[in-house]
């Protein structure tokens, strides 16, 4: 049947923490982790002063754009998140999930910005640091049901460890283009500094630009030209245009980089480098990293919003970005079905849902090989702390947040 909630708790829903707990234990862990973090790093922007506010508040309200706009637009209504302690909009949006938008966003910003690099080269090393605080938590949460994917979507087809292709591309195009868009309006409207803060038309206009237009912007610029000329006109599987621009970005770091100042160069760290930032990256590499170590999976039961389920031959036509017209599945068929990280054994008699569903119970799958993901996910936490650790501790300090002083005689 269609879920219709309640008009309260289409705005806010809550759940007992304590029904997670018996049924979905490892979604705690995202649920209490992103929202500590999101508290230290609200007392890092205080702290700082300046543009920081502005920036971690733009973060917040970016999140929530991006993701209510994700779920009213049919083509890319794609993915379904677990219903977490409170939920917004129509208990789509967990509140955890708009603090993860501030930990990923202002982490990387504040770190990138660190190498003192021109606006283009840090938003590139933004992206790329965001990308990498964003990966350790996709390639853990799809596997442990923290969200499930549409099953015959072309946009999210080509997958490794169930994340698409299409995911790691969104966080790099889409970081690059706010920062560009957060800073760069900021410059234009008469702010002198990256994090100074300026006029209040300068810091609501670069705000305001932010939020609502980096998702246009970062699909008009990097998603149409790029990922979905190679990936959808040109059949080549998703990994290829995400490689591409990664090596785009990492070459234009590598070469601002080597002209940057000499208070960014450092052979020893920086002291008062470990802050809330810091704490920020170790709690979520690590925190997921003990996740996959731990957990199992085939023991979690998602129960809430998923793909409705339906007719396995009936189709619907989706409009690509390059234009293209393609079809996917209307439903979720549930007897034929490509997603190896749930099923329905812990259902009664192991049945699948009947047609018509929308709320329903996922059942997760056991670890083909723990140590795999073991190496994967270990093998992004090390590389994503390491690369933290240059630019937060081996790097300029933050830049101050004041207005910059006029000259005197």
């Amino acid at each position: 049947m269609e879920f219709r909630p309640e008009p309260f708790s289409w705005w806010v829903a809550f759940r007992n923490p304590a029904e997670n707990y018996r049924n979905h234990p490892t979604y705690l862990v995202p649920d209490v982790i992103y929202h500590v973090i999101a508290a230290l790093l609200l007392a890092h922007a205080l702290r700082r002063g300046g543009r920081y506010p502005c920036l971690y508040f733009s973060a917040l309200a970016h999140g929530v754009f991006t993701e209510v706009f994700s779920y009213w637009v049919p083509q890319i209504n794609n993915f379904w998140h677990g219903h977490a302690t409170v939920m917004f909009a129509g208990q789509r949006l967990p509140s955890y999930i708009v603090c993860q938008y501030i930990a990923v966003i202002y982490t990387s910003s504040v770190a990138a910005a660190r190498l003192r690099l021109g606006l283009f080269a840090t938003a590139c090393a933004t992206a790329l640091a965001d990308s990498l605080y964003y990966h350790v938590f996709d390639v853990t949460g799809v596997k442990m049901l923290w969200w499930s994917w549409h099953d015959t979507d072309p946009n999210v087809y080509d997958r490794t460890y169930w994340v698409p292709w299409g995911s790691p591309y969104w966080r790099l195009s889409f970081a690059s283009s706010f920062t560009l868009l957060f800073h760069g309006t900021h410059r234009l409207l008469g702010g002198q500094g990256m994090f100074q803060k300026g006029s209040l038309v300068a810091e609501l206009g670069s705000a305001a630009v932010a939020v609502f237009l980096t998702f246009p912007v970062g699909v008009a610029t990097q998603f149409v030209p790029l990922f979905h000329v190679v990936k959808d006109v040109l059949g080549v599987h998703g990994e290829v245009p995400v490689l591409m621009l990664v090596c785009i970005f990492v070459l234009v770091v590598w070469g601002s980089d080597r002209n940057r100042p000499a208070e960014a160069r450092t052979n020893t760290a920086r002291s008062g480098w470990f802050d809330e930032v810091a704490v920020s990256v170790l709690i979520n590499f690590l925190t997921m990293w003990v996740v996959v170590a731990i957990a199992t999976p085939e023991q979690q039961r998602s129960i809430g919003l998923h793909q409705p389920t339906g007719p396995c031959n009936e189709t619907e036509d989706m409009y690509l970005a390059t234009g293209q017209v393609v079809q996917k599945g209307k439903y979720l068929c549930v007897t034929d079905y490509d997603e190896g990280y749930f099923d329905w054994h812990c259902l009664p008699g192991g049945r699948p849902p009947p047609h018509g569903m929308e709320w329903y119970t996922l059942c997760g799958t056991p670890f083909a090989n723990r140590a795999e993901y073991l190496v994967v996910v270990g093998a992004i936490a090390t590389c994503g702390i390491a690369v933290y650790y240059k630019l937060l501790a081996l790097s300029a300090g933050d830049y101050g947040g004041g207005k910059k002083k006029p000259k005197t005689n």
